[in-house]
């Protein structure tokens, strides 16, 4: 079973990795739109279990990319007006998720591993599917990275598992 993580850890975890003010809320629930570019992130544990998904809007993966390597906020602003990420910011962005495996605990000891990178619209392994239309368990928050603008993200959970609401005030992490 998967802990999800508190949208306190989701702002430490990304504060400390951009050494930047983290603001992170909760929000409505996030899900991928027809046409509507995302990323998804597929994390499965040790013995190659399918265990979580990370699904991030268009914006937060532009600002979360972008902010790895210090690129200018206009980079992000970019890449969201031309409804597409750039390699460059994908590739950090791929570094960010990896590191956000960091934020899931396994109830059996160990931690998950980044299996999958997802762009949408595109096709999705049937499991990875079928996460984003039903999960057991989900945090929606929507973060502010300081300079950037803010984007939403969902973690997702397979399997049922416990999490602590996301606070309706902002949490912040620098």
């Amino acid at each position: 079973m998967v802990v999800l993580p508190t949208a306190e850890a989701v702002a430490g975890l990304l504060g400390a990795l951009y050494g930047k003010s983290v603001d992170v809320e909760g929000c409505g629930a996030v899900s991928p739109r027809p046409r509507a570019p995302s990323v998804v992130a597929a994390y499965y544990d040790r013995q190659g279990v399918f265990e979580a998904v990370c699904l991030c809007d268009l914006a937060f993966a532009a600002g979360a990319g972008a902010a790895l390597s210090l690129m200018p906020a206009d980079v992000a602003v970019r890449c969201v007006r031309r409804q597409e990420l750039d390699e460059y910011v994908l590739q950090n962005l791929h570094e960010v998720l990896n590191v956000a495996a960091q934020l899931f605990s396994v109830g059996h000891g160990g931690g998950l591993v980044l299996r999958g990178f997802y762009l949408l619209p595109g096709a999705l392994p049937d499991e990875v599917s079928a996460l984003l239309q039903s999960p057991a368990a989900r945090l929606d928050i929507q973060v502010t990275i300081s300079g950037y603008r803010p984007g939403k993200m969902a973690l997702l959970a397979a399997t049922p598992a416990a999490v602590e609401p996301a606070p309706a005030a902002p949490v912040s992490a620098s």
